[in-house]
């Protein structure tokens, strides 16, 4: 939590730090693909990178660097293991195929601080805070054992945006992401992971 803390307070400190207002009042909506590659307990439970998720935002520009607004996203893991020899909770074992499969919708609010404004490529960095609804599921052989829950969620961020246009807040995006998402249910401790995402920015208004 301490650490949740300090990349809190760190960010909001660098996205203060700028004020100008070429684009202020703009409002833009972002749409992104998504990859996560899992970390800890979390990589034993579901093993492979995942390539099926998806993100969208509206942020509000108050100027060229700083902007505020809503985010919400969703990744699906999923991994098949071979049969094995498990044992039960009763003590007795079972020879079974293992299916385990996780989905994250993480609903956040985020801010964004974009350096280099006039610059056809601008650095930025971010962070999202809010809830997460997890949805777990494990088959081993008959036996299913299934559990939809919400919890915390915040995500630091950092990369890239390069305008369609000078002083635009429309254009592409590529990031990498570190996704905290505390969770303690069965052998998992967390579901963290690290995020790649791309993507592009509309203005709606």
């Amino acid at each position: 939590m301490k650490t949740i803390q300090l990349i809190t307070i760190s960010v909001l400190f660098l996205l203060l730090a700028g004020n100008t207002h070429a684009q202020q009042g703009t409002v833009t909506m972002k749409l992104n693909y998504a990859a996560a590659v899992p970390l800890g307990t979390f990589k034993d439970f579901v093993g492979n990178t995942s390539f099926r998720g998806a993100g969208g935002e509206v942020m509000y520009h108050f100027n060229n660097k700083f902007s505020l607004g809503g985010a919400a996203g969703y990744q699906d893991f999923y991994q098949r293991y071979d049969r094995a020899l498990y044992k039960l909770n009763d003590g007795s074992d079972i020879s079974a195929v293992v299916t385990n499969s996780l989905q994250t919708t993480p609903i956040m609010v985020k801010a964004q601080y974009n350096f280099l404004e006039n610059s056809a490529v601008q650095p930025y960095v971010a962070l999202g805070v809010g809830g997460n609804v997890v949805r777990y599921r494990q088959y081993l052989g008959e036996f299913a054992d299934s559990k939809t829950s919400f919890g915390f969620a915040a995500v630091p961020e950092a990369g890239l945006f390069v305008p369609f246009r000078k002083q635009s807040s429309a254009g592409f995006n590529i990031g990498a992401a570190y996704n905290i998402m505390p969770y303690n249910y069965g052998d998992l401790k967390n579901l963290n992971s690290l995020g790649i995402k791309a993507g592009v920015s509309f203005i709606l208004h």
